[in-house]
């Protein structure tokens, strides 16, 4: 079904599928994570440049796109299920202000094996051992550059990186490390223990995670659903499902 959604006075376009939880949300509620997108929105400078890395189908790209006129988006979408509906949906909006790469982001270039699920799950699709039926996914080869190798010679100030991978958080920003010593951007990523086969592979994650913050002088902090205002630290120790903010220290008394 075709939906229109109005983000901050701007309309945009979405093919949905309601059997798709995510996109029942955009369906019902208007924004698949309101909160992700409304701080994306309001971290953003007006000339910055964007990342949307696992695009999935632009439910953030596009709303973005069409509030934020003068920023460039750059989606990363590898999944061709997801991907194919990504470019539909851009091709309802005039948006000129999107890039869009087919391939999938490392900490190396090659091309790597990916659980690419059906679109009724296409959320779901991962580079890590899929826990989520993996009769149904279908392994397929990805192309893999790196955010260093595609943005070295940028002008242009990177201000958000938002991260949506299935688990393989780590491997993108070590292969924009650079990038992000050059640009400090705010960066907005998830962190599922459910993506992992074991506890111990969880916490390898999150101690990965917890390391290159640290090294790198940011600090991470929770998102909350309903008071974006109150931000509370990181516990890498306990369990953790849900969406993260980190942010360059030296921006937090700015």
């Amino acid at each position: 079904m075709l939906i229109k959604v109005d983000y901050r006075g701007r309309p945009s376009f979405f093919y949905c599928d309601p059997q798709i939880a995510s996109e029942r949300k955009l369906i019902s509620q208007g924004s698949y994570d309101q909160d992700v997108l409304n701080l994306m929105a309001d971290l953003a400078q007006p000339n910055d440049l964007l990342l949307d890395v696992g695009a999935g189908i632009g439910a953030y790209t596009i709303p973005l796109a069409g509030y934020l006129p003068q920023a460039m988006i750059h989606a990363f979408e590898p999944g061709p299920s997801a991907l194919g509906r990504l470019q539909r949906n851009l091709s309802l909006s005039s948006l000129d202000n999107v890039t869009l790469w087919e391939k999938g982001l490392a900490d190396q270039t090659g091309s790597l094996k990916m659980n690419a699920f059906p679109h009724r799950d296409i959320g779901l699709s991962t580079f890590l051992e899929s826990l989520y039926g993996k009769e149904t996914a279908e392994s397929i080869s990805v192309e893999l550059i790196t955010l260093d190798q595609v943005f070295a010679d940028l002008k242009e100030h990177i201000g958000v990186l938002k991260i949506d991978v299935q688990g393989v958080e780590n491997r993108v920003l070590k292969g924009g490390a650079a990038l992000i010593d050059t640009h400090r951007p705010h960066v907005i990523f998830e962190h599922e223990d459910l993506n992992f086969k074991d506890k111990t592979s969880a916490d390898h994650a999150k101690d990965q995670l917890n390391a290159f913050f640290q090294e790198n002088n940011y600090q991470a902090f929770y998102i909350p659903r309903y008071d974006l205002p109150l931000l509370f630290s990181v516990n890498w120790e306990k369990s953790l499902n849900g969406n993260l903010l980190a942010i360059p220290l030296g921006s937090l008394e700015t």
